[in-house]
């Protein structure tokens, strides 16, 4: 993750990991205020929506948003929010809680995989740099290949 720190940090924290209000909020108003999924998800959505216009804005004074990717994300999730709505009368409430909360576990491994990835890259990177700066022993074999080792 690449966190800006020239304009806005607390928009740029928040929305870079692709979780929006909507996803921690869901859940509170659904199990604390005993609300339907339908309206808890509803509202939650529009509290998340005040919450993204400020970074939308930051994000486009900062110049920081790919358009063509933006567009491409729309084309399926415009669509896919429109059928949800239409068909989530249709569900009973412990289908659409099932559903919500499978999303959730999705998104929260993904969360941590691409952590400990990042995480790992950032100490090979480490490792590597160490490496290069402090090994031992260093063989040149008849091609002129350079291996260098520690023991």
């Amino acid at each position: 993750m690449v966190f800006i720190t020239d304009i806005s940090t607390d928009c740029y924290h928040a929305m870079s990991s692709g979780i929006g209000g909507a996803v921690f909020f869901s859940p509170l108003f659904i199990m604390a205020l005993k609300l339907e999924p339908q309206i808890a998800i509803g509202s939650a959505l529009v509290t998340e929506l005040f919450g993204f216009s400020s970074g939308l804005l930051a994000y486009l004074k900062a110049r920081l948003i790919d358009f063509k990717l933006a567009i491409n994300i729309l084309m399926f999730s415009v669509p896919a929010a429109i059928v949800g709505t239409l068909y989530a009368d249709i569900f009973s409430d412990i289908v659409l809680k099932s559903i919500f909360a499978t999303g959730l576990l999705f998104i929260g491994v993904q969360l941590f995989s691409s952590w400990r990835k990042e995480e790992r890259e950032q100490q090979e990177i480490s490792r590597k740099k160490a490496f290069e700066e402090s090994y031992a022993s260093e063989l040149v074999d008849r091609s002129g290949r350079v291996f260098r080792y520690t023991v």
